[in-house]
């Protein structure tokens, strides 16, 4: 890798953080005050130009992504997810649907990455590595073996939580 992509991947992982944090902080809040926060946090730090555009992504294209999660997370509602799952999953679903010079395996790994770096639960990249997998192979994405290939799809995204069991996904 070149320094010059070396330094474009750097700027991309800090940019899909900061619409982490971004997209968070708007499920976390109403979304009434969610344009004020935004407009606070721009004047405050240096957003990344890619961050703008999977937030703002994320945001116009909400339905569809939502809707391709849900498919892939057979057992799991929107609602019943962590929300830094959540976020995490429509980042990257984002850039699998509406990103074709995005390779799915970089979007895949770089979601399982921020899960674990972010996500709260142990398995939390394990679950958003299966939801992204089975998105990948609905989307007719073919994803590479290893980390973020989503060989645990299977598994990860359709776990069915045991009756009477209380899951905060």
């Amino acid at each position: 890798m070149t320094r010059r992509n070396a330094e474009r991947s750097q700027k991309r992982t800090r940019a899909r953080e900061q619409a982490l944090q971004l997209l968070f902080t708007r499920d976390f809040i109403s979304d009434e005050t969610a344009p004020l926060l935004f407009a606070d946090v721009m004047d405050d730090i240096v957003v990344e130009e890619y961050a703008h555009e999977l937030y703002d992504g994320v945001l116009d294209r909400q339905p569809a992504i939502d809707s391709a999660i849900e498919s892939a997370s057979e057992n799991w509602s929107l609602s019943r997810m962590a929300l830094t799952d959540r976020s995490i999953l429509r980042i990257a679903v984002f850039e699998l649907m509406f990103r074709p010079d995005i390779p799915a395996g970089v979007s895949i790994n770089e979601a399982v990455e921020l899960a674990q770096r972010f996500g709260g639960e142990d398995d939390s990249y394990r679950f958003v590595n299966g939801v992204l997998g089975k998105v990948a192979t609905q989307l007719g994405d073919a994803v590479p073996d290893g980390d973020g290939s989503g060989a645990e799809a299977e598994d990860a995204g359709a776990e069915e939580p045991a009756e009477g069991e209380e899951v905060d996904r």
